[in-house]
């Protein structure tokens, strides 16, 4: 490992580009020649209508086990990084990407050594095996990735797992119920056309079911809790009511709450690296939440007042400097803005208290509470405190969510 000014070079046995772009535009591609081939079955034949969505299927399917499901060629070279790119050194290859495109970044212990990964905004992955964990912390560094800072937002798979599963959904439905279906149109009299058109839709219906119910879960790692979605469901738990987090038989996720429930987070493939590095990452905000502690502040509660009366109590307080008076700071006003223990109510008023200050770097607080929040109705809340925007109807799905 070597180090120029704010660069940072690390040798890797093993780097890998995992494009998930470039098969979402062969996936859509497929999808196209899919429907073209419908119509075409329409004006045709069913068998036509058949054969052809089954070949770009196959394709498709190709494509992202190639480009996807397995990481993409792997080769020695080295990994150099800065706060302004990502630089992917290879013997046949030199990939550049500017910092403002890494979305996130985390580090995967692993049996030997740990990896790194960086996350891009077109939902490419770049990892890079190293010999330590703190090699991965100090390339996450580098790049100016700071969990205490941000809510980091994690796939717990690819970002197109879940097309990928919504293609197969459809090949299986093909290849299980073609027979069956062929029977039914040929008993109930169905013309070509209409045999097309309702198998058309049965099996976009069988890919959307597929890449809705089998795609990755998506789990936010924020200042206020953790919170998850995947299929039809979501959810989100404050870390006061968060007891613990482990990993279940090595690859999901479960987090068990004080009041004794459990909430099993499943992962869309086989990745105990990564499920490993989230528990980890779960695990320090548990702990950086444990450990603050900040002046009373039951002056900002709300305490049943409308919300014209609350926000101009509050105006008046910060104009009237009575908030130090009673030993309070600004800075004590932004560590309960931030406080994952705090009720929704306080931090609200603690983000209104900061807005009505007239300084813009307490604005800016504001916006950066928002930004880590994991909870969406407080974000939204938040947000719309930092612009002036708030109303009764979003502060107060924000205080009874959380």
């Amino acid at each position: 490992m070597t180090s120029a000014g704010t660069t940072l070079r690390l040798a890797s046995p093993r780097l890998s580009i995992r494009r998930h772009a470039l098969a979402a535009r062969a996936t859509v591609a497929s999808l196209g020649v899919f429907v073209g081939g419908i119509a075409l079955g329409v004006l045709l034949s069913a068998l036509t209508a058949t054969i052809v969505p089954t070949v770009a299927l196959t394709v498709a399917l190709l494509v992202y086990a190639r480009y996807v499901a397995g990481g993409g060629r792997a080769e020695a070279g080295v990994l150099e990084v800065s706060s302004h790119a990502l630089v992917v050194e290879r013997p046949r290859s030199r990939v550049s990407v500017a910092g403002s495109d890494v979305t996130a970044g985390w580090v995967v212990p692993g049996l030997q050594g740990a990896s790194v990964e960086f996350l891009r905004a077109n939902g490419d992955v770049i990892t890079g095996e190293l010999a330590s964990i703190e090699d991965g912390h100090a390339a996450l560094s580098a790049a100016g990735i700071n969990a205490r800072k941000r809510a980091v937002r994690v796939l717990l798979g690819g970002r197109w797992d879940g097309l990928g599963y919504g293609l197969a959904t459809v090949l299986f439905v093909l290849l299980q119920g073609a027979p069956m279906f062929l029977l039914f149109a040929i008993l109930t009299h169905l013309d070509g056309t209409a045999t097309a058109a309702l198998g058309a839709g049965l099996l976009t219906v069988a890919c959307l079911l597929g890449a809705r119910i089998l795609g990755p879960a998506e789990v936010t790692v924020g200042a206020d809790g953790v919170s998850w979605k995947r299929g039809f469901s979501n959810g989100f738990v404050p870390y006061r009511e968060l007891a613990s987090v482990d990993t279940w038989h090595g690859n999901d996720i479960v987090l068990r709450k004080r009041a004794g429930s459990m909430v099993l987070i499943t992962h869309s493939r086989r990745d105990l690296g990564r499920t490993a590095g989230l528990v980890d990452l779960i695990r320090g905000a548990m702990a950086r939440a444990a450990g603050s502690s900040y002046a009373p502040l039951e002056m900002l509660d709300r305490g049943g007042r409308p919300l014209a009366e609350w926000r101009a109590a509050l105006q008046a307080l910060a104009a009237g400097g009575a908030y130090r008076a009673v030993g309070l700071t600004r800075d004590d006003l932004a560590r309960a803005l931030g406080d994952p223990d705090a009720t929704p109510e306080r931090r609200m008023g603690a983000a209104l208290a900061l807005v009505t200050t007239g300084d813009p770097d307490d604005r800016t607080r504001v916006r950066v509470a928002a930004e880590a929040c994991a909870s969406e109705t407080l974000r939204e809340a938040l947000e719309g405190i930092a612009r002036d925007e708030v109303d009764e109807s979003t502060v107060a799905r924000a205080a009874r969510k959380g």
